[in-house]
């Protein structure tokens, strides 16, 4: 009885790329002993042969001349012995156990090796000893081996893999797995009785979080943020919600797989590698909006300061200044803590003002607590106040009502987030979606003319309602190449509404191929559809189809004041166009072209933006 062993640890296991579970656990100490008892002499034993050792080899596979079994005519002179080996070594891996050298023949130009592969081994058994039965329902119906199969090294490593990763996956990281023996049935050279043995060992806690290739971020904040509480029992299918988590901060441009490394103190450490988002960046956008009749071309464009992390607890600061275009200015601030007092909870604090000449001022003042209820699922209570103020032109009395009241608005609101995207920048595949519906009280303090021409102050308080949502889908289309779909909804409901009150819509981040606040509305909708072609982890180009839907109230207003009378619209509005966005060793750029159905194609609006790291 002749026994053949083959040893393999995890890290071998790990280098050769197998195994999901394996790969997080490169130092597992973890042994699989194969040993096979078998009662054929020529099974595993050198067969004397001799070869001429400067001639190439051929083997020849059961008197095929054509050597069909590919892979088994290694023809390296020099190498003679060695080559025979390997073939011999490939057929008995394949399940055909008693492969054999029927003869040799040494030719004038190289040496002729016959071989006869023989039958195929198989199982008639398998048993797995030291399994309770809740394990048993849970391992048998995984193994690849079942009665009746072919019996290979490779199936059986595959199974016993899956024993260890059913056993990694409730804690036991120190699961050994034996294959005790591999017994010739009685009668039948070619069945076999396999016998596996199972010790899972103590359960093995989990004392650290450790990040890969960090700079700036603290240990403290990755740990919180994960979740990760030391001393924790982790099973496997726990360590994908550690790496979402850290995702959703926003800290991170890429988040790999995370893995468990074992301590010489039957302890454990979780690593995950990171790639930290640049600490700052700038993004500059600048528009090109071609002239009309009444208008000349303008050029618009924004600024926007942004530091993602920079002292590495996840707090992010933005700022943003707007030019757009008639004499219209905004600027944007916000500031956000994503565990807040290192308790599980996202605030965010944002400020916004916007300046129409001396029409009026709007200042906007917002609060966000957010929750986390799943990675990549947020809820969030919002409060919000808006202050309005109307300057000289607001105070003019039109249509027998005072242009822009003054006005004060506070509002509740509920956000909703759903960000899960298989990849931050550039995504393939996914959905993100923000929800935000806000209700509370507006109170306007305005000036009318009555019929006898008298004028009268009114204050008045109303109910108002306000519905923000955007969403996207990304979609695999073929090699390298993203199917996006996406919505924009904006819905003011009740209250006294002015000018004021109304979306701005239109532009590059709104309604593409129309100027930048060509639109004021009450209910503002957007549908697109583009299609992109990935060229890198950042770059892409694009094409795109908008449709947009505007529906405005009739409100006065006055020509030459900064803004033109409202009148009440329905309609929809179709942009198309493309473009393109492409990393440069300055930063990323950005070029779209885009057109609508009322102008001609070379009357378009062109966007470029550049985005420069800090």
């Amino acid at each position: 009885m002749l026994s053949v062993p083959a040893i393999y640890d995890r890290t071998e296991q790990s280098r050769s790329g197998v195994g999901r579970r394996l790969r997080r656990c490169r130092r597992a100490p973890l042994v699989l002993v194969l040993l096979i008892n078998l009662a054929h002499p020529t099974f595993g034993a050198p067969q004397e042969v001799r070869l001429a050792e400067d001639l190439p080899v051929r083997v020849i596979v059961d008197g095929d001349t054509a050597a069909t079994e590919r892979g088994l005519t290694p023809r390296d002179a020099g190498h003679a012995d060695a080559a025979v080996e390997a073939a011999l070594a490939s057929l008995r891996t394949r399940g055909y156990h008693l492969a054999t050298i029927d003869s040799v023949r040494i030719g004038s130009t190289e040496n002729l090796v016959y071989v006869s592969k023989g039958d195929l081994a198989r199982i008639r058994s398998l048993s797995i000893r030291n399994l309770a039965p809740a394990d048993s329902a849970s391992v048998y119906p995984t193994l690849e081996l079942e009665p009746g199969s072919v019996l290979t090294k490779e199936s059986l490593q595959e199974d016993i893999r899956r024993i260890a990763d059913h056993f990694a996956g409730r804690g036991f990281h120190m699961a050994s797995v034996t294959v005790q023996g591999i017994e010739r049935a009685a009668g039948d050279s070619l069945r076999y009785d396999v016998t596996i043995a199972v010790d899972r060992g103590p359960p093995v806690p989990v004392e650290r979080l450790e990040l890969q290739d960090v700079d700036r971020t603290s240990p403290g904040f990755a740990a919180r943020a994960a979740g990760f509480r030391q001393g924790e029992i982790l099973r496997s299918t726990d360590l994908d919600g550690y790496a979402a988590r850290l995702r959703d901060t926003g800290a991170f441009r890429a988040v790999g797989e995370p893995r468990l490394e074992l301590t010489a103190d039957s302890t454990a450490v979780m690593i995950i590698p990171v790639e930290e988002t640049s600490p700052g960046t700038f993004d500059l956008l600048l528009g090109y909006l071609p002239g009309g009749v009444a208008s000349n071309a303008q050029i618009v464009g924004s600024g926007h300061l942004s530091l993602q992390n920079p002292f590495g607890y996840g707090r992010s600061i933005g700022l943003k200044l707007d030019r757009r275009p008639g004499q219209v200015s905004s600027a944007d601030g916000r500031l956000r803590d994503p565990l807040f007092a290192g308790l599980p909870l996202r605030v965010e604090a944002s400020f916004s003002g916007l300046q129409q000449d001396s029409t009026y001022n709007r200042r906007h003042w917002a609060a966000d607590v957010g929750y986390g209820l799943l990675p990549g699922v947020e809820v969030a209570a919002r409060y919000t106040v808006e202050v309005t103020r109307p300057g000289s032109a607001g105070l003019r009395i039109l249509g027998g009502v005072q242009r822009i009241a003054k006005s004060e608005a506070r509002l509740w609101g509920l956000v909703l987030r759903i960000r899960r995207l298989d990849r931050a920048v550039n995504p393939r595949s996914g959905v993100a979606l923000e929800s935000v519906f806000e209700n509370g009280d507006e109170t306007a303090r305005f000036k009318t003319v009555e019929t006898t021409g008298d004028t009268t102050g009114v204050a008045r308080t109303t109910r108002q309602e306000r519905l923000r949502l955007s969403a996207r889908g990304y979609m695999p289309a073929l090699r390298n190449q993203v199917l996006v779909a996406g919505a924009d909804v904006n819905v003011l409901l009740g209250g006294a509404i002015d000018e004021s009150d109304l979306f701005r819509f239109g532009g590059a981040s709104s309604l593409r191929g129309y100027d930048e606040d060509r639109f004021r509305a009450s209910t503002a909708l957007r549908l697109l559809l583009e299609y992109r072609v990935i060229l890198d982890a950042v770059s892409n180009a694009f094409v795109f189809l908008d449709a947009g839907y505007v529906e405005t109230p009739e409100l006065p207003g006055e020509a030459g004041t900064g803004g033109p009378s409202v009148e009440a619209a329905r309609s929809w509005y179709p942009g198309f166009g493309l473009g393109m966005q492409y990393e440069t060793a300055v930063g990323v750029l950005s070029v779209s072209y885009a057109l609508n159905d009322r102008d001609g194609v070379t009357n378009g609006r062109v966007h470029v933006g550049v985005s420069f790291g800090l």
